[in-house]
């Protein structure tokens, strides 16, 4: 049991530096990176030392001040620590390449939907004897219905 917490290292950034937005998707990608935490591979020195390593293969200039710390003990035997930042990296640029499409698309999606004078709907014409639901677009008893858009110029 420890008495006192001791840093064991720090990473400083001397040009660009990532993002709060950035950062929350590396720590989320690690995490997703083993779905278990093992005292012997994947323990809290694991991931430390997969983010920085990440962050100093993303962000050019980031520098890790002790570079030779190799994680932990368990009952005073060192565990050895495999980072796995080249994995997360690539998995952080798909999450990342995923993010910024759907931000364009919803950016397009409003663009579009602020220029439009009409706004459609589908809608199902009450009929109790119809078996599909109402609302549904492949429904042969729906209509489009047009409807003026208001502050649309």
């Amino acid at each position: 049991m420890c008495d006192k917490s001791q840093r064991l290292c720090t990473l400083s950034f001397t040009d660009a530096r990532p993002t709060a937005n950035e950062l929350a998707t590396l720590l989320y990608v690690t995490s997703a990176q083993t779905s278990k935490y093992a005292i012997a591979q994947t323990q809290c020195y694991w991931f430390v030392a997969t983010v920085f390593d990440a962050l100093k293969m993303l962000y050019k200039g980031a520098v890790q001040d002790n570079p030779t710390h190799r994680g932990g003990t368990i009952r005073g035997v060192p565990v050895a620590i495999k980072a796995s930042g080249k994995e997360v990296c690539a998995k952080y640029r798909e999450a990342r390449a995923a993010l910024s499409e759907e931000i364009e698309q919803e950016r397009r999606l409003k663009q579009e939907v602020t220029c439009l004078g009409f706004l459609f709907t589908v809608r199902a014409h009450d009929d109790p004897n119809s078996k599909r639901k109402k609302g549904s677009e492949n429904a042969s008893n729906a209509r489009p219905q047009r409807k003026p858009r208001k502050g649309c110029g």
